[in-house]
C-alpha cells in the first residue's frame, strides 16, 4: 500500500472512530477521502495532485465543521481556519488546541490549500508535497479527536 493510500485509510479510520461518525455527513466525508484515492489514477500528475489536495482538504474541512458543531463551538461563518480558531478558543466540553498548534495547522494546511485553490497556475510540485499535506492533516485530526 502506498504512503498516500495508507495515510488516507488511517484518516478514514480516525473519522469512523470519532463522534463525527454519528452525523449525517459521515458518508460524505468518507466519500471525499475515497476521491483522494481515486485521484491517484489520474495520469496527468499536476492534475492528480491538485485533486488530492482538493478532496483531502474538503474532507478535513467537513470533519472539523461537524466536530465543532457537535461540541457547540461552530463559528458563525464556515472555514477551515475559523474551525481551528474555534478549537483554540474553546468548546464547552473540550480541551483546546494551543495557539502554536493552530498556527502550525494554519500554515501547513490552510495556507497551502488556499494557495492551490485560489491562485491560478499553482500546483503541488511533486508527490512528496501531497504526502506532507496528508501527514499534517492526519496529525491535525489525531490532535482534534484527542480533545
Amino acid at each position: 500500500m502506498s504512503d498516500s493510500k495508507s495515510r488516507v485509510r488511517f484518516m478514514q479510520s480516525l473519522v469512523a472512530g470519532s463522534p463525527v461518525s454519528g452525523t449525517g455527513r459521515h458518508a460524505d466525508i468518507q466519500a471525499e477521502f475515497d476521491e483522494v484515492l481515486l485521484a491517484r489514477r489520474v495520469l496527468k500528475r499536476p492534475r492528480k495532485r491538485l485533486l488530492q489536495v482538493l478532496h483531502s482538504t474538503r474532507a478535513l474541512d467537513s470533519t472539523l465543521k461537524e466536530f465543532t458543531k457537535l461540541h457547540g463551538c461552530q463559528p458563525s461563518s464556515p472555514s477551515l481556519g475559523r474551525y481551528l480558531y474555534a478549537l483554540k478558543d474553546g468548546c464547552a466540553s473540550l480541551e483546546t488546541i494551543s495557539d502554536q498548534e493552530r498556527q502550525r495547522y494554519q500554515a501547513q494546511i490552510v495556507q497551502l490549500r488556499n494557495k492551490y485553490m485560489h491562485e491560478a497556475g499553482e500546483m503541488p510540485a511533486d508527490d512528496s508535497e501531497v504526502l506532507t499535506l496528508l501527514a499534517d492533516m492526519h496529525a491535525c485530526l489525531q490532535r482534534v479527536f484527542s480533545l
